[in-house]
């Protein structure tokens, strides 16, 4: 079954009713919205459904109908649920992939509060970045899951494409790098590994939130902070933190924010996670300018 239409959603939610399966709430409270993304050849059909009553929404998520590979999406977003909502705060459908959470409302994106963060000083900037510390603590806490004794997320593979062997190899820095970074990972912890400016959102003017966990992977800490870290230097620096000479902008908030997201997190080891930031942002290296600034910035870092 595909959800092609709201009202097969409807006659979907309405079976789930009659059978005592429906544990969100009333079926008479909910209005199902349009579709919002329907390519059902590869990706997901997604729809909101507001209960009217509790003034509350809903997203009801069909992953990747008839892709196999979709297939591990679902049952990492539902691991997700399992190991962090309450049991009436979501409800799934192992038959036909389907997911029901809650969906966050009155949000804004990551950049617009980076950006904003940027323009902020004294008691508003500090105020902001405690934000940003809580976030960084519920990171680190997705990264402390005593994930042992589960067979449900796959182990994180680094897989480089061609470009990048021949930047690597056009580079002894960059090669050595890269053979530090093989070393040093250790994929022992349950990791976000889609850490982008898109899935991360503001919460009523006051919570960050990672959302989209489709790709939860047993993997290593490293990845996530250091694409945290990525999103913080390239949107506070206009996108021009790897293409200009970071000593000749305005480095001290990025200093300043990449020190507080280190000692909130705890016990980081700075040389490997400025490995893990050479190689993970290798797509972005045009020039010497690229190594340059990264040195100069984790050469900065105080803890």
């Amino acid at each position: 079954m595909l959800l092609l239409s709201k009202y097969i959603v409807l006659e979907y939610l309405h079976w789930r009713s009659l059978n005592q399966l429906l544990l969100i709430g009333e079926l008479s409270h909910l209005i199902v919205s349009d579709l919002k993304f329907d390519n059902s050849d590869s990706r997901n059909i997604t729809y909101e459904l507001n209960d009217r009553v509790n003034n509350k929404t809903w997203v009801v998520k069909q992953y990747g109908p008839n892709i196999k590979e979709k297939e591990s999406f679902y049952r990492c977003e539902k691991e997700f649920c399992r190991l962090f909502c309450k049991t009436n705060n979501y409800e799934y459908d192992d038959n036909y992939n389907i997911l029901v959470f809650p969906k966050y409302d009155n949000s804004k994106g990551f950049v617009k509060f980076i950006r904003n963060l940027n323009q902020k000083d004294g008691t508003e900037f500090n105020n902001s970045l405690s934000v940003l510390t809580e976030f960084v603590t519920s990171i680190k806490k997705l990264h402390d899951t005593n994930i042992e004794d589960n067979s449900i997320f796959e182990t994180q593979k680094f897989k480089p494409n061609s470009d990048f062997f021949e930047k690597i190899a056009n580079s002894c820095d960059l090669f050595v790098a890269y053979n530090e970074f093989k070393k040093l990972f250790k994929a022992d912890r349950l990791v976000h590994h889609d850490i982008n400016s898109n899935n991360i959102i503001f919460v009523d003017d006051r919570e960050l939130k990672l959302i989209d966990f489709e790709m939860l992977q047993k993997g290593d800490p490293y990845v996530d902070l250091s694409s945290l870290l990525t999103i913080i230097c390239f949107y506070i620096s206009d996108n021009y933190f790897f293409e200009t000479p970071i000593i000749e902008r305005n480095s001290v908030k990025i200093l300043k924010i990449a020190e507080q997201i280190i000692k909130t997190y705890g016990d980081v080891d700075i040389k490997k996670l400025k490995v893990f930031f050479i190689i993970q942002n290798l797509i972005y290296q045009k020039d010497e300018l690229y190594l340059v600034n990264i040195h100069y910035l984790f050469d900065k870092i105080n803890i």
